[in-house]
């Protein structure tokens, strides 16, 4: 079995070369260039995993497919993640730019990308987890931007501001009882 630092490296890794490869994923339709990059990508992972990798690029969409899991980067989603965890507030002081989904080994993941994020988002988005009985188990504000860190049985969420750039990232993810 797998050690789960190698498993995270993994996926870092993976997200990191689905990133790279994003501008191909807006293509309508698959060029023989795409087809040459998928075929690239997937020995790399391939390599990396020690396993077998499907890479695919289809209209505005980055999917990953390993023994490890599976992973989805969306260009076009600009609309709140209907398939996160029952309680997880949805935040609305900014424009969704990007969602990115993983699933690896039962571990479930989402990270929300966005733009335009007024200001106070770091205090009005802790107050929106805590209504919603979130525990609060870090945070940290520096000028207009920080930290929020909360847990609800088994799902972590991490929401970062930068108030300078005006951008949000908030991740969450579920974690498997062992």
């Amino acid at each position: 079995m797998k050690s789960s630092a190698r498993t995270f490296g993994f996926w870092i890794l993976t997200l990191l070369i689905a990133v790279g490869l994003f501008g191909l994923a807006s293509c309508k339709s698959k060029s023989s260039q795409d087809k040459v990059a998928e075929k690239a990508v997937e020995k790399m992972l391939e390599k990396a995993s020690g396993g077998k990798a499907d890479f695919d690029i289809q209209e505005g969409k980055v999917k990953i497919k390993t023994e490890e899991g599976e992973s989805e980067i969306s260009t076009g989603e600009q609309e709140w993640p209907k398939d996160l965890p029952e309680g997880v507030p949805q935040f609305t002081m900014g424009k969704i730019r990007s969602v990115t989904r993983s699933d690896a080994q039962g571990n479930k993941s989402w990270n929300v990308i966005l733009e335009e994020v007024e200001a106070g988002a770091v205090e009005k988005y802790t107050e929106a987890l805590k209504s919603k009985e979130w525990e609060i188990t870090q945070t940290m504000t520096m000028g207009e931007g920080g930290m929020t860190q909360a847990m609800k049985d088994n799902v972590v969420l991490i929401a970062m501001f930068d108030a300078k750039g005006k951008s949000a990232n908030i991740s969450v993810s579920t974690q498997t009882e062992e």
